[in-house]
């Protein structure tokens, strides 16, 4: 049998930043946790790493089909195995000692449970204290992001948006809302389970003494071409998606964001603009899932 919370971490050719993660739960004075390890067929030793330690489960993807596909490989296990609570963390992460401990005396079958997070190279400046939804432009905002952390934001509260870089979840809750939606490959994929919570009637309680400190950036190059391409073209498909959730100026206003930034590039003389059109193309054209070029 599972332990009461699998805690579950996908790994793409970063077996170092992983295990630190791994050695940071380890720390943590919650005990009744399994860790699951997906790996989306890193094709390195990452797999023959992993399964030296005895105290984790590794399920080796055979493909690479992104963040959510991972994530719900992991949490079919864990159903199957009789986890009570997913935890899905960033494999780019460093956890509190208490952070699961906090999370789970606020969760409960009708609410999932956020943390706060830091920027782990500024120990207190914050990246996430809670999430908002812009109807209006269609965009998931972070409280607090890029503020010297204070008691502002030292009141828990139910909040709109939960980043998919630590979420607490009950079996119960995905049972009712379902599985991360695979079609993003990545980016979008949280602020999607988020509208869905909210459709379901379930809250996002954001848990302040809960606390991380996150890698950014170590999953992905922050501005690069798969950045530019999966963020543009995912955020024009899910405010399609919910286009009776945000209001008509959302498409708009990305429209004419994502023209701005095509004239940025011309004028800086890189190729950037090549990736955004190719992504709002590729989105006209229903074309979703993992891609192999961005321009």
């Amino acid at each position: 049998m599972m332990n009461k919370v699998a805690i579950i971490l996908i790994n793409y050719k970063q077996y170092k930043i992983t295990m630190e993660c791994i050695e940071s739960i380890k720390k943590s004075n919650f005990k009744d946790y399994t860790i699951i390890v997906v790996d989306n067929n890193s094709q390195d030793e990452s797999i023959k790493e992993f399964n030296k330690l005895e105290d984790i489960v590794v399920i080796e993807s055979k493909e690479n089909n992104g963040f959510s596909s991972g994530c719900n490989i992991g949490i079919e296990y864990a159903k199957k195995n009789g986890a009570e609570y997913i935890l899905l963390l960033n494999n780019d992460t460093m956890i509190d000692d208490n952070m699961i401990t906090y999370l789970i005396e606020k969760c409960d079958d009708h609410s999932v449970c956020v943390p706060k997070m830091y920027y782990f190279y500024d120990k207190e400046l914050i990246w996430y204290a809670g999430g908002k939804i812009s109807k209006s432009k269609g965009l998931a905002i972070h409280i607090g992001i890029g503020k010297k952390d204070n008691s502002k934001y030292d009141k828990e509260i139910d909040v709109d948006f939960a980043t998919g870089c630590c979420i607490l979840i009950p079996i119960k809750v995905i049972e009712k809302v379902g599985l991360l939606d695979e079609i993003y490959f990545m980016y979008c994929e949280d602020l999607d389970y988020s509208i869905r919570l909210k459709e379901n009637n379930i809250k996002i309680k954001y848990i302040p003494n809960a606390k991380l400190w996150h890698k950014i950036g170590a999953s992905a190059e922050k501005k690069s071409k798969l950045n530019e391409y999966y963020s543009n073209r995912n955020r024009f498909y899910i405010i399609e998606k919910y286009k009776k959730y945000f209001s008509i100026t959302a498409y708009y206003y990305a429209l004419f964001t994502r023209y701005l930034r095509i004239l940025q590039s011309k004028i800086k003389k890189n190729d950037t603009y090549k990736t955004i059109i190719k992504a709002i193309k590729d989105y006209k054209n229903e074309i979703m899932g993992k891609v192999e070029k961005f321009i």
